[in-house]
């Protein structure tokens, strides 16, 4: 299974995304689905950290910080749970984890997945429509 494979399947499994922060700049980089989760709009380039601040529920902003700077500090992987605000003003719980690794260009950055937490229900099902129609689907392999 490929790279690619398994970031797919994750993001299908989760509402999940990935990002990435260089140490050196401190500009932090989302994927596509990370913006959704952070209900901000996509684009290419460094997120405005100020706004990303801004969907941390205030209450949580300062936990977030002080467990981002200590992750930094000692180099250790960390978990957080904590509240996002959506556009509607309803509370949106996410859990990120971020580990610490030297990129190829020498810099240090930390590289991260945040997911969507959802309430515990009893029982769910439902069915993600196939990127392509039926009669294109693929012939199984002899």
């Amino acid at each position: 299974m490929s790279e690619t494979d398994v970031t797919t399947l994750i993001e299908a499994f989760l509402v999940c995304g990935f990002w990435r922060v260089a140490l050196d700049d401190g500009l932090f980089y989302f994927t596509e689905h990370t913006f959704k989760i952070f209900e901000m709009e996509p684009h290419t380039g460094p997120i405005n950290f100020t706004s990303l601040l801004q969907a941390i529920h205030p209450d949580d902003q300062t936990m977030m910080l002080d467990t981002f700077q200590v992750s930094m500090e000692t180099r250790q992987t960390y978990h957080c749970i904590y509240r996002l605000i959506t556009k509607k003003k309803s509370v949106k719980w996410v859990r990120s984890v971020g580990f610490h690794q030297i990129n190829a260009e020498g810099t240090p950055e930390v590289r991260g997945m945040t997911h969507e937490l959802f309430q515990h229900v009893s029982s769910a099902a439902f069915m993600v429509p196939p990127k392509c129609a039926p009669s294109e689907d693929p012939k199984p392999t002899e």
